[in-house]
């Protein structure tokens, strides 16, 4: 109050200069806010008047006639705009008002004369409390427009930090679409009609005045541009179709801005419009587009798995649907179903190229094609088990689950065999052509180990497949070069004879009666033991295991480097995990966990400055979900052996059965062993529970082990460019860079195919103008074509303006930002169109 009586004295003594000619103050205060302060005020040679309705003569006599040149203060507490008797003195007066009415007005900078926003503010003066117009002072609006003044308390009613109306209306909505206390106090403060008309120019809405209303309008005509005009018909009584672009654009930035309350919202009007029963009643062409409902997920996600149930086989249409749902808002909830989908579409996909072809002839071949194709179906069946364990699953999940066993159980497994035990009948013994030996391993890499320090990573029972997306992993986050290269392992494919196989052995592996595997006379079957072998041939190695390495600190880790020119470090997550009964089933989980333990030590190892990391392993495995039955089962022989494992086993004596593959094992030291296997995928019959999980047989899956060279490459080398993991990049397409449409489509073409050290890269992409400020819808792209066809990585998307007024000369640019790494690239648009806006700000 002191400020206001110090600045309104100081006002009026302003008035008062001097001059030829004399001043009349007319200070209007209806409220009487300031009547003491009249009573007060004392100015030399001013004269003082208290105009009322009963004094207006008499004032006007003194003032014109009494003392005709002397300077007045006249202050009246009654609305003077009409008064005729006051006209002449209004006329010779310089008008003050310092009532509150008026201190609001100069506050917010609106000039004296706005009537019509005097009497508003008047008629609301509860509302201008001091927090409040310092509220709206912060939004930077022109508030002699009394469109700005509504749309300022607006803002300040519910409590916004900065003058946006799309948050306006995103704050208002997601505050409750019937009981909703922001829009109470909203037609608390300004008329409904006035809030309902600035709707109506916003986002063209003339309907019913409700909230629930309002919403359902716009995601209606959020979904027109992308669904049947046929089955919106049902909606046209929501549809304008000059605010469409607005419309998307809003809900577009609302999904960004506010997901929660954008779902919660979404799913109200989902219930309200009975849009689930719409979409179901579509077909999938009609629907594929819908991204504002949730509903939408559940019925792409039915109708692929009914075309698929049904056996149409569109599978490169599906999985660019499914490709184009990672970027959908419901992703985080529905994008495991897709993940699953698409290794389901996969795997129906690999069985029809193969249902007519034979898989393989002969032995070499075998091994190609199955590091080169048929390994894929592995993959896929566990990727698939992977992502369906981690959830508990609907119905429709748990029937593609079933089909996806009965393919790999029933066709895949079966099939596969069949042409490789052919291909094993033919083999006299153990040894191939073209194809590297595990047992040669060290041998065959003493050279390299000779050049420079090394690390091997034995990781127990990391199959082929599981080191392939190994590799992939390496590619994408390493400078390096990486390579997965194939050996057999020797047979039977078990550990004790892995292991030693991989050690310097000069061919002089030999089984003793007890099972247990030495090299000459020492035995291997511990740290300490393949420590003391790899010492014998090379003094400055050593052997550890994977925990214990990895507990060491850097600097530790750096002397154990210094100390050592060849270390063999010792991983077992796969098989300590899952070589039982009681938690067979997590095998999938276990390679996960393999695939980020053996990337964590390879991390580590490059980071202390190797540079030559090999990744083997001592077998595979097989392994279904699926119990096995009695018939997938031989029973035992009644045999003195040296070893019998469901698998294999192993005696000295020769035996004659058409069930069983068997090797002489001469290729190792002992000359008078045979190792006796069952043919395909059967079982021997032995005690004890767990035969889902095994190893040890002739299968693919056990005996094709990887070998993963992974070869950090340092900046400093001159050609390190070409090992950089890189994530690919998009290109606009189109040469033409003018908009004259409200609703326009761009193409864009991605660079490289994913694969080796190209990496998938998430990109969004919007239109600004030179202030940064967003005039479009956002678009979301998922680049992860693997497609080698330059043609076939392109992507199509469409985008919507603003409801703005666009100047053609100037410049606009669509924005390319890979969220991935970060970094964007810049096109510069020109935008020739007229778009209204009626709303006066």
């Amino acid at each position: 109050m002191a400020d206001n009586r110090e600045s309104i004295i100081k006002n009026i003594k302003d008035y008062f200069k001097p001059g030829p000619v004399r001043t009349i103050v007319l200070w209007i205060d209806e409220e009487k806010d300031f009547e003491d302060i009249f009573d007060e005020i004392e100015i030399d040679n001013v004269e003082k008047i208290y105009l009322n309705k009963n004094n207006r003569l008499g004032s006007k006599f003194q003032i014109f006639y009494q003392n005709k040149d002397k300077d007045y203060i006249v202050y009246t507490d009654f609305d003077v705009e009409d008064d005729d008797f006051v006209a002449d003195i209004k006329i010779h007066s310089k008008i003050f008002r310092a009532d509150k009415i008026s201190l609001i007005l100069k506050n917010l900078k609106i000039d004296f004369g706005s009537g019509d926003i005097y009497s508003f503010i008047r008629k609301n003066r509860q509302f201008f409390g001091n927090k409040r117009i310092e509220k709206l002072k912060t939004y930077n609006l022109n508030y002699e427009i009394i469109d700005n003044l509504y749309l300022g308390m607006m803002y300040a009613l519910l409590d916004m930090n900065y003058p946006d109306k799309e948050e306006m209306i995103i704050r208002l909505l997601s505050s409750g679409l019937e009981k909703n206390d922001y829009y109470e106090k909203i037609a608390n403060y300004i008329e409904e009609e006035i809030f309902w008309n600035m709707l109506r120019k916003m986002y063209g809405y003339s309907g019913e005045h409700t909230l629930k209303k309002f919403a359902a309008y716009l995601f209606v005509n959020g979904i027109a541009n992308d669904f049947d005009n046929k089955i919106l018909s049902r909606f046209r009584n929501y549809i304008n179709e000059n605010y469409i672009p607005q419309i998307f654009v809003f809900l577009d930035h609302w999904k960004h801005r506010n997901p929660s309350s954008f779902e919660e919202v979404s799913q109200k009007i989902d219930s309200f419009l009975e849009i689930e029963s719409v979409l179901q009643d579509s077909d999938l062409d009609s629907i594929k587009n819908i991204f504002l409902f949730e509903c939408a997920e559940k019925q792409i996600i039915k109708k692929i798995y009914n075309f698929l149930k049904s056996e149409v086989h569109k599978f490169d249409d599906f999985k660019e649907i499914i490709n184009k749902r990672q970027s959908s808002f419901w992703n985080d909830k529905y994008g495991k179903y897709y993940k699953m989908l698409h290794y389901y579409i996969e795997i129906l996909s690999f069985k029809e190229v193969y249902s007519s072809s034979s898989f393989l002839s002969d032995f070499e071949e075998g091994i190609k094609r199955y590091t080169e194709e048929l390994y894929k179906m592995d993959y896929y069946y566990r990727k698939f088990f992977y992502e369906f364990g981690k959830y508990s699953q609907p119905e429709f999940i748990k029937n593609i689950a079933n089909e996806i066993e009965n393919i790999y159980v029933n066709w895949f497994i079966p099939n596969l065999d069949e042409a490789w035990v052919r291909t094993l009948k033919l083999k006299r013994d153990w040894e191939f052509y073209g194809i590297k030996a595990q047992r040669n391993f060290y041998s065959q890499n003493s050279g390299e180990f000779d050049k420079v320090k090394s690390v091997v990573i034995i990781s127990d029972a990391l199959r082929f497949e599981v080191a392939k997306e190994l590799e992939e992993k390496l590619n994408e986050n390493f400078r390096s070069e990486t390579k997965l290269n194939t050996r057999v392992s020797s047979i039977p494919s078990i550990t004790s004879i892995g292991m030693a196989s991989l050690l310097p052995n000069n061919e002089n592996i030999n089984i003793k009666d007890d099972g247990s595997v030495l090299i000459g006379d020492k035995p291997t079957s511990n740290i300490d033991n393949r420590k003391e072998i790899l010492k014998s041939d090379r003094e400055k190695s050593t052997a550890i295991k994977f925990n214990n390495f990895m507990d060491m600190n850097l600097e530790e880790q750096k002397e154990f480097k210094k100390q050592n020119d060849l270390i063999y470090i010792y991983h077992n997550s796969i098989d300590a995990t899952v070589d039982n009964a009681a938690s067979e089933e997590r095998v999938f989980n276990a390679c996960k966990e393999a695939i980020d333990e053996i990337y964590n030590l390879s991390r580590a190892l490059k980071n202390i400055g190797f540079t030559n990391i090999i990744i083997t392993s001592d077998h595979g495995f097989l392994y279904q979900k699926s119990k096995m039955e009695s018939y997938e089962k031989l029973p035992r022989e009644k045999i003195d052996y040296i070893s019998y494992k469901r698998r294999y086993f192993i005696t000295n004596k020769e035996i004659k059965n058409h069930n069983y593959l068997s090797f002489k094992l001469d290729y190792l030291a002992n000359q008078d062993l045979f190792a006796y296997f069952p043919k395909g995928n059967i079982r021997f019959n032995t005690q004890g529970a767990g035969s889902n999980f095994v190893h040890g047989g002739l299968s693919l899956q056990e005996i094709v082990i990887p070998e993963l060279i992974f070869k950090p490459v340092k900046s400093t080398r001159k050609d390190s460019d070409k090992y950089e993991s890189k994530n690919v990049e998009l290109e606009l397409v189109n040469d033409l860079k003018k908009i004259t449409n409200t609703f326009f489509s761009l193409n864009f073409y991605q660079k490289e195919p994913v694969g080796g050290k190209n990496n998938p890269s998430d990109f969004e992409i919007y239109l600004v103008d030179s202030k940064e400020k967003i005039v479009s819808n956002l678009v979301k792209i998922v680049a992860n074509s693997t497609d080698k066809d330059n043609k076939n990585r392109t992507y199509s998307e469409r985008f919507n303006l603003k409801n703005e007024n666009f100047d053609k000369s100037k410049d606009y640019y669509l924005v390319i930002k890979n969220t991935t790494t970060d970094t964007e690239k810049r096109y510069n648009f020109t935008i020739d169109i007229l778009i209204s806006d009626d709303f006066g700000f």
